[in-house]
């Protein structure tokens, strides 16, 4: 295997896996690429100064057309240093951002391609990718002139399954045996102090403090990112939360909203605030943090919450992948009728189900089962 690791993380929680898996990888050379245009200048430069990474290659942040430009034609120059890569091991996270693909698809020749988790993708089957593909690449009045210009400018875009080399994963026995059958599989095993080492370097670099007392809470729901979006569906979706937050009178509710500067989000929980008998708590300054930086900094007093929302959320797993804890969970997708994957997302919840010892995980399908759960 080669000695040489480069992470190309383009998520929050893609950069938390990079920097733990660097110090897992501690006696080889760790370097990692970080974009502009998904980390602040300000961020990169902080990891840029931490001697921990043997080399950070940045992705400059331009114009729209600039980067367009820079990132489908003329890659090779601008960013030579990063397609001129020999004898790695490239780990990247995701199959859906196009640079990413351009880059895997230009040296995996030379390279190794790892492919590390991304929330709870790949545990739930890889087809998505081709469902992926094919859906941007399906022709249409709507996406016929981007295939085209995909085609033609940048046929290196797209994400090719072939050339995976490993997948890296905290929980094999999540995934499902096809994924198992078909790909090398590496079974990551962390120690606590390899862990701890991370997010303590993570949170000196987000500038995280603890806020005990925002967290003496009996239920975290995590915000969906559709809310106060102006979508067709959002008075349907008012209600609904509603009638599932009624279901628990009394008890105090946080809502980890993802990082916005849209208003009509805090007035949408505002407005569940005023009919809801329940109490709904949350702050904008903690939404900029990624829910694992909090959670390991505020562990004393989350320990017993119950994990509520929309979807089945990555938030849900991480504290056990990360620390071993388990929550009990409310997935509401039934009731909001989550539509595509429902098949393999709803094996993998079983899957899921399987490894919780001490507390349960729950997919109510009317408002009657979300009641049942909380007694």
């Amino acid at each position: 295997m080669m000695k040489k690791f480069v992470y190309y993380p383009i998520t929050q929680s893609h950069l938390i896996l990079s920097s733990i898996l660097r110090d897992y990888n501690g006696n080889s050379c760790n370097s990692i690429i970080l974009d502009e245009s998904i980390f602040t200048k300000n961020f990169i430069n902080k990891i840029s100064e931490n001697s921990n990474w043997d080399k950070v290659y940045v992705i400059k942040k331009h114009s729209k057309l600039k980067d367009y430009i820079y990132k489908n034609i003329l890659y090779k120059q601008v960013y030579s240093d990063i397609f001129q890569l020999q004898n790695v091991n490239l780990v990247i996270y995701s199959f859906g951002n196009y640079f990413t693909n351009t880059v895997i698809n230009s040296i995996y020749g030379d390279n190794n391609i790892l492919l590390g988790e991304d929330g709870i993708f790949p545990y739930y089957g890889v087809d998505i990718i081709k469902q992926f593909n094919d859906d941007v690449y399906r022709p249409s009045i709507k996406n016929n002139l981007k295939v085209l210009v995909m085609k033609i400018v940048n046929r290196k875009s797209k994400f090719d399954t072939g050339k995976i080399d490993k997948l890296l994963v905290m929980n094999a026995e999540w995934l499902p045996r096809e994924v198992i059958l078909k790909y090398k599989i590496e079974q990551l095993e962390f120690g606590e102090k390899v862990i701890d080492s991370a997010f303590d370097e993570l949170t000196t670099l987000y500038g995280y403090k603890r806020k005990h007392s925002t967290y003496a809470v009996d239920i975290v729901f995590f915000d969906s990112g559709l809310f106060g979006n102006g979508a067709a569906e959002e008075s349907e979706w008012f209600d609904i939360l509603l009638n599932v937050f009624n279901q628990f009178q009394g008890m105090r509710i946080f809502i980890k909203l993802r990082p916005t500067r849209n208003n009509k989000v805090f007035e949408f929980y505002n407005e569940l605030q005023k009919k809801t008998s329940s109490h709904l708590l949350f702050d904008s300054e903690e939404s900029k943090y990624p829910w694992e930086i909090i959670y390991y900094n505020n562990v004393s007093e989350l320990e017993n919450v119950i994990f509520m929302g929309m979807s089945f959320s990555t938030a849900f797993i991480s504290s056990k992948k990360y620390f071993n804890i388990e929550h009990n969970i409310v997935s509401l997708r039934n009731i909001f009728e989550d539509e595509g994957l429902h098949y393999e997302v709803s094996d993998f919840i079983e899957r899921v189900k399987e490894t919780y010892i001490s507390k349960s995980i729950h997919t109510p399908s009317t408002f009657d089962d979300v009641n049942s759960f909380k007694t």
